[in-house]
């Protein structure tokens, strides 16, 4: 929490907008009406310590290690792969199964129909209830 507001960004910061199958909605929207702007990948990031420092970070999980043993506690790097082990079973399944076709009404059986065995996989992967909920419950489930 900065000046009162909360910053996450959760699984969805690395699903991307650039790839033909991601599950970004925003990427929905552009397939549906015919259009592909034309997409600027990076290989850095700005990052924010609560001490107030930033850190340009190169994106990969090499670089990023590297952060942790830097920044993090000592089980940092541990904790980071209990994450990693938990969230990417989801990640894979999100792939697989548009947010799009997620409705919350009896359409969901047209829009979910073709998407049964996806959505077999999330729930089989303890994602049904973990795909809507706040990314803070899962990390606080894994008590990092």
């Amino acid at each position: 929490t900065t000046k009162g507001f909360t910053f996450e960004s959760g699984p969805s910061l690395y699903a991307g907008l650039s790839p033909d199958r991601s599950p970004n909605p925003l990427k929905h929207v552009y397939q549906i009406i015919g259009e592909e702007p034309e997409w600027l990948t990076y290989d850095r990031w700005g990052t924010y310590l609560p001490e107030g420092d930033l850190l340009h970070d190169a994106v990969g999980a090499a670089d990023f290690y590297e952060k942790l043993k830097a920044c993090g506690g000592p089980d940092a790097a541990e904790q980071w792969e209990r994450l990693m082990a938990r969230v990417t079973p989801l990640g894979e399944a999100i792939f697989q199964l548009p947010s799009a076709a997620v409705r919350a009404d009896l359409g969901a059986a047209i829009t979910m129909g073709k998407y049964a065995g996806a959505l077999a996989g999330v729930v089989l992967k303890g994602g049904g209830d973990k795909l809507n909920a706040p990314f803070a419950t899962l990390l606080e489930e894994e008590r990092i």
